[in-house]
Formats: structure tokens, sequence, C-alpha cells
């Protein structure tokens, strides 16, 4: 199952950053995979219950509404203890689904276990025949039109210019 650990840094309601991290993270744990949100430096605010819906004044569903739906569909929410206690948060203003974490062993379990290794393809002979002709030849001749094209351009608007002064001085 796909892991994602999204880290928000931001208060909410000043900022749209904490809002959109967690629309993604609804997004990524409703479609069944699994999803960390961390909260950490003033983004711990963000874990405070009783906060006023502010649908009303600014039309976006509350912070606080956003972790439970996310705990509710099985991601975690984990905030940084000092964060918090730097802050003057105790442990009671925070939603009670989420956890604390401190800035040492409890970031290593975040990282998924399973590591994965992922080599290229190889690329055929072929392949490497049109990739070098495409970037010996075909990119430069690309350029190179493309900028007599814009010196004709310029010379055409330049004839027109001195025609049209031309003109208005042949008027006075």
């Amino acid at each position: 199952m796909p892991k994602l650990v999204i880290e928000i840094t931001h208060a909410p309601y000043g900022h749209e950053n904490a809002y959109a991290g967690l629309f993604i993270a609804m997004g990524w744990v409703a479609v069944g995979n699994e999803v960390i949100v961390a909260l950490h430096s003033d983004g711990v605010y963000a874990a405070r219950k009783g906060q006023k819906d502010p649908m009303k004044e600014i039309s976006l569903p509350s912070v606080e509404k956003q972790i439970m739906d996310v705990i509710e569909e099985g991601g975690r929410v984990i905030v940084d203890r000092t964060c918090i206690e730097v802050r003057g948060i105790d442990q009671e203003m925070l939603i009670k689904a989420v956890e604390g974490f401190t800035l040492s062993e409890d970031l290593l379990h975040i990282r998924s276990k399973a590591m994965e290794v992922r080599f290229l393809e190889e690329t055929s002979a072929v392949a490497k025949v049109l990739w070098r002709i495409f970037t010996i030849l075909l990119a430069p001749a690309v350029i190179i039109v493309f900028g007599v094209g814009r010196m004709l351009m310029r010379q055409k608007r330049r004839q027109t210019y001195r025609m049209l002064m031309e003109q208005a001085a042949g008027g006075n």
C-alpha cells in the first residue's frame, strides 16, 4: 500500500497550506492508501479542538473537521510535542485522536520499512541512435528555424514602421 507523509508547518486560517495539506491527505486516504499528517511549527495549531467553523466567513471547512475526517478514514495525524510545549498548548487542548511524537525515534517509524529498488530499462540501440540524431541535429535545427523566422518577422515589422514614418513625415 502506498504511503504518503504530509508535513504542515503553517497555522490554519492564516494560510491555505494547512487546508490544502489536509485536503490532499483526505483524498489519498479515501482511495485506500496510507497517510500520515505531521504537524509541527505553527502547524500544531491545526490540532487544537474547539476551533470556530469558518465556513460562513471563508467558505472552507474547519481544519478540526478535516483532521477528524482523515483519522476516521484510517489516516494518522501526529503533532510534534516540542512544538506544542513551546506554544503553550497542553494535551487537553488537542483533538483526542491526534498522536504526539518527539524528534527522535518516533520519526524513524514514519518511514516505510520496505525498500524497493527500481532499475531503468535498458535502451535499445535504435532508440539510442534516434535520440542522438534528435539532440545533435533536430534540436539545433528547430532553434535555427525559430531564430530565422523571428528575424524575418522583426525585419518585416521594421519595414512597416519605416514606411509609416515616411508617410507621416511626407504628410506634414
